[in-house]
């Protein structure tokens, strides 16, 4: 297997976790943004 086919191979696994922690950070922020606004 070439080099860049496990390259791909990463990438093809990494992006759901990447999307994942994204959208889990998107919403604690939304949350404490509802919660505490003073802060922001």
């Amino acid at each position: 297997m070439p080099p860049s086919a496990i390259a791909c191979e990463e990438g093809r696994m990494l992006e759901p976790i990447f999307g994942l922690v994204v959208a889990l950070l998107l919403g604690g922020y939304l949350l404490l943004s509802i919660v505490r606004p003073e802060k922001f």
